[in-house]
């Protein structure tokens, strides 16, 4: 009876080991399936920001990191003066989980606990700290980085929850389209912004359905009344394409 016993034991935890989801080592993502949610964050490094709000955005970053759930991505990106399609992200890890996410008969808590601090959140606190350094540019091709991440395969393979979180001014100036000229708002047509969507999207247009935007508006730059052409303008864009607008604020 005894050596049954161990044996069924042994049959459950080889059960319980095979079945559990094996994960790629370099970013901690199920290698067999796509990531439960995933969590884009674009900081604008054209953005003139100071030392206080650095501070903001590194704490922001590592707090997303710590709230999203086990086997969810977060993927942090630059936007920079210019934009180059396909452009990789700055760092882009899955969840690995805490040690109180696994089952303790057949892990070692300790172990998961210290690969969830060391492999994953120093991560992304080394990654935050290499970019959150200003880049003068009086361009900033925010409508082209967006269109370019949501079009990705390896983030609409992703059937759950999709954010987009904007760290910016939001002010977009580029050859394309720009918002705003010597500091005063520039009045976009709605023919201009479907010429310059009809530009990088084609005929199908901003694909931003099941998107959810959170915009944390970078404000030392401009005086209020930029600030509110710049979200009126933005949030057009979003719920005409699709997505859904889920928060305007500061930081």
């Amino acid at each position: 009876m005894f050596a049954g016993s161990l044996m069924l034991v042994g049959s459950v935890f080889l059960v319980s080991y095979f079945n559990t989801p094996q994960a790629r080592a370099d970013n901690h993502c199920l290698t067999n399936e796509p990531p439960r949610a995933f969590h884009i964050v674009l900081v604008d490094k054209t953005d003139l920001f100071g030392e206080n709000f650095t501070a903001q955005i590194k704490e922001f970053i590592l707090r997303k990191a710590k709230s999203i759930g086990m086997d969810e991505r977060l993927a942090v990106f630059e936007i920079r003066g210019t934009h180059n399609k396909r452009f990789p992200p700055v760092v882009s890890l899955c969840n690995p989980g805490r040690g109180v996410d696994y089952n303790k008969l057949f892990f070692n808590r300790d172990k998961r606990d210290k690969i969830f601090q060391e492999e994953y959140l120093q991560t992304f606190e080394k990654a935050v700290d290499d970019i959150l350094s200003f880049e003068e540019s009086p361009r900033s091709p925010v409508l082209e980085v967006i269109e370019d991440i949501t079009t990705r395969s390896e983030v609409h393979e992703v059937k759950g929850e999709k954010t987009i979180t904007l760290i910016s001014d939001m002010a977009q100036n580029s050859g394309l389209l720009r918002f705003v000229r010597d500091r005063e708002p520039v009045t976009v047509s709605e023919d201009q912004i479907e010429r310059a969507i009809a530009e990088i999207a084609g005929t199908k247009g901003l694909q931003f359905h099941g998107f959810s935007f959170e915009i944390y508006q970078v404000e030392e730059a401009y005086d209020q009344p930029v600030l509110d052409h710049v979200e009126t303008t933005w949030e057009s864009i979003i719920v005409k394409s699709g997505g859904k607008l889920a928060h305007w604020g500061d930081l």
